[in-house]
């Protein structure tokens, strides 16, 4: 996780943009998020330096909240099912 403070808005979000595609080059099997207010402004800034974003998702605070919450249902729902199912066995 990286956050950036600047008083320069161009330069922080050159120095964003090149860390996240370096990143995601590196790593091209991992998903990188992204968390900004508007996702489709940054998703030009972004193609503007690459062809295609396909391991970088952008989304806003609220968005990313909502997938954290997904996952942890998620992974709640398997963890009771699989406490279940061994109680069934029992």
């Amino acid at each position: 996780m990286h956050i950036y403070n600047s008083n320069h808005y161009s330069s922080a979000m050159k120095q964003i943009v090149n860390d996240c595609l370096h990143s995601a080059k590196e790593n091209p099997f991992a998903i990188h998020y992204v968390i900004v207010d508007d996702p489709k402004y940054y998703e030009e800034i972004f193609l503007k330096h690459t062809d295609t974003i396909f391991n970088i998702e952008l989304m806003t605070l609220s968005s990313f909240y909502q997938k954290l919450l997904q996952i942890y249902h998620q992974d709640f729902r398997k963890k009771i099912l699989s406490r279940a199912s061994r109680e069934e066995n029992l």
